[in-house]
């Protein structure tokens, strides 16, 4: 993490070839002066470098926002605001590429703004947008108007000024409740972002060379507003979640036994909206009988028969697992199942989901056993999840949640034999099962959702996936699959 009390490096986007391209485009299509796009310019060297700024003038790619916001997205009565524009050319593509009502540009070198300016007057024949204005301000004196509904940044700034932008963006919400996204290219302050509690990931955006994948240099939040839910129920420690009473399933894999077959159900849209608002609140959410009896039974028939593998790691706990067989199998196809997926991102509002990878630990009671602090780095993962599998009773092994940086843990969550628990997966958090206490194991099945499916897995996240067929004696299979005419 960068000092605060410095000016930022920031970070090259483009290539040679690639910044060539744009000032070509800029120059000849819509008259930018020639020669003004330029990536070597050190704030410091023209008096405007600030503690948590970004000192490097590093003008953003071209059609940066067509790799993220589709045309559908934006409608007449939008207004887009590039906060730290430069010489402006996220506010040409966004005034040319899109029906907004009124595109903003703000910046606080006038050197800048000056050829943001000359290049919007010289091509206005070419845009869409016909409110097109530049602002020479300070975003941090500069006061927001309150009909913005688009909001790009490309890491102008860090800290405590990042900070304050946002608490401007939230007041302006606050004021005039509506959806505000927030398009971050290279989010260096994503976490900060999400740490606020009001904002959430809507998705990653198209990557620059591969547009067939998506990369998390640039990604789309979205801001809620204050009172858009309502509070979540705490508990006498400040809000820890300790054995909710409720054993009412909010989501639930069940076996029918007249068919063997089983399927995911949901019960009420009112018990969703409460599942959603808990994980909103803290980042976690347990769903009480999340496998029916019937459905657990099997599993545990399935893991007695298994064998557990044992995996050691430096300065980590012993841990047995159990990679493969029939229970490792089932399992696989159960959570693999498009209605599932449909429901988690209910619940949670991740991004669309690909497949499952879990696999089934059992945590040996003892201190020395405990697992140790961890978390989500790089964002590959969605979302988390962990379902007990015990057959014996235990204590302890309770899943906690805690901001990374303070150390506040957020939330503490016991299960029950049956029960699965959602943990969102963001680098600002944290996780760990507390140690187990007692004679016997805790038994888990633990994974987490994952955007991309790759080789034998993607035939299991297909509609019509979910469906099972669980005959005595035999390993879980799915029903033969229609022929294709």
């Amino acid at each position: 993490m960068p000092p605060r009390d410095k000016a930022v490096k920031g970070t090259h986007f483009p290539g040679k070839a690639a910044r060539a391209l744009q000032r070509l485009i800029l120059e000849r299509r819509y008259g930018m002066p020639r020669g003004a796009l330029r990536d070597d310019i050190d704030l410091a060297d023209i008096g405007f470098d600030a503690p948590g700024r970004v000192r490097e003038h590093i003008p953003s790619p071209q059609g940066v926002l067509r790799r993220i916001l589709p045309r559908r997205e934006v409608g007449h009565s939008d207004v887009f605001i590039d906060i730290g524009c430069g010489m402006g050319p996220v506010v040409v593509e966004a005034a040319a590429r899109y029906d907004f009502r009124r595109v903003i540009g703000v910046d606080i070198v006038p050197q800048f703004t000056e050829v943001a300016r000359k290049t919007i007057a010289r091509g206005r024949r070419r845009l869409r947008c016909e409110d097109v204005a530049i602002v020479t301000a300070d975003v941090t004196e500069y006061e927001l108007p309150d009909d913005v509904t688009v909001v790009y940044m490309a890491d102008p700034f860090q800290g405590p000024t990042f900070d304050a932008v946002i608490a401007k963006l939230l007041a302006s919400v606050d004021r005039r409740p509506r959806q505000l996204r927030i398009i971050y290219h290279n989010p260096a302050e994503g976490a900060r972002l999400e740490r606020s509690g009001r904002a959430h990931l809507v998705r990653f955006g198209r990557h620059r060379t591969r547009p067939w994948r998506t990369t998390p240099e640039l990604a789309m939040y979205e801001i809620d507003s204050a009172g858009s839910s309502p509070d979540g129920e705490t508990g006498s420690d400040g809000g820890r979640l300790r054995r909710p009473a409720s054993r009412n399933p909010v989501v639930q894999v069940n076996s029918d036994p007249s068919t063997h077959r089983s399927s995911v159900v949901s019960k009420s849209p009112a018990q969703l909206e409460s599942a959603r608002t808990e994980f909103e609140d803290h980042h976690c959410v347990r769903l009480p009988g999340f496998l029916d009896e019937p459905v657990l039974d099997r599993i545990r028939s399935y893991v007695d028969e298994g064998e557990f593998s044992i995996r050691r790691y430096r300065g980590m706990p012993i841990e047995p697992r159990m990679d493969a067989g029939k229970a490792a199998g089932l399992l696989l196809l159960l959570i693999n199942d498009p209605a599932l997926f449909d429901l988690v991102r209910a619940i949670t509002r991740c991004r669309r989901i690909g497949r499952f990878d879990g696999a089934i630990r059992r945590m040996i009671p003892g201190r020395e056993h405990e697992e140790p602090w961890h978390g989500e780095i790089f964002g590959h993962g969605l979302v988390g999840m962990s379902i007990d599998l015990s057959a014996g009773p235990y204590s302890g092994g309770v899943v906690q949640m805690r901001d990374r940086y303070s150390y506040e843990v957020y939330t503490e969550v016991d299960t029950e034999p049956g029960d699965a628990v959602l943990v969102r997966l963001a680098p600002f958090l944290q996780r760990r099962v507390t140690a187990v206490e007692g004679g016997d194991p805790r038994t888990s099945y633990s994974g987490r959702f994952m955007l991309r499916k790759k080789g034998a897995e993607s035939r299991l996240a297909r509609p019509g996936a979910g469906e099972l067929t669980m005959d005595a004696g035999s390993s879980p299979r799915r029903p033969p699959a229609t022929p294709r005419r």
